[in-house]
């Protein structure tokens, strides 16, 4: 799906991965579907190719390098998804940065994400918070409950302070790590 964002800068791409994906093969095969329609829709729409960016989701993202490297794409980068998915955050963050146009925040509580970003354990808080602080693209709050957006807003701030990080496991609690 390609969702047009609040300006044109950056379109996200979401790339649709079914449970047929298995061996190295499978995923070969489905990164060059990927890169022959995304080309094409580069082609066809003229959109440059970094403002295209691609969303990771619940595959490992590792997938989409060769994708967003061949076709030099954007990334957006979804907290929430690669930790509710297990996927380490701090190598993504390593591996895309120089492409990354936008993070999505969210905290992951029981196995659900889009929960209060205040859910966000110490360990990602102290990787996020140097990245988003010198970050210049868009953040998204990709929360929908008000008590959540609220709680998620007040993480932010103190994320980009870099001072204190609040989450559900320590509550409010000081940090020098940053």
């Amino acid at each position: 799906a390609l969702h047009v964002g609040l300006e044109d800068d950056v379109q996200l791409l979401h790339l649709a991965v079914d449970d047929t994906i298995q061996t190295g093969t499978d995923v070969k095969a489905w990164q060059s579907r990927c890169i022959e329609s995304i080309d094409e829709l580069v082609r066809r729409t003229k959109i440059p190719s970094r403002q295209l960016s691609v969303e990771t989701l619940d595959f490992n993202p590792q997938w989409i390098a060769d994708i967003v490297e061949s076709l030099d794409l954007a990334v957006c980068i979804d907290v929430g998804h690669l930790l509710r998915y297990g996927y380490d955050l701090a190598s993504v963050i390593d591996r895309f940065e120089q492409r990354t146009t936008v993070y999505h925040l969210h905290g992951v509580v029981g196995g659900k994400d889009h929960r209060s970003l205040a859910n966000l354990e110490t360990d990602a808080a102290n990787t996020l918070a140097p990245v988003l602080g010198r970050f210049r693209g868009t953040v998204s709050l990709e929360v929908f409950d008000y008590r959540h957006l609220t709680e998620s807003l007040d993480t932010l701030a103190l994320l980009m302070s870099r001072t204190t990080v609040r989450t559900q496991e320590s509550g409010f609690s000081k940090s020098n790590a940053f």
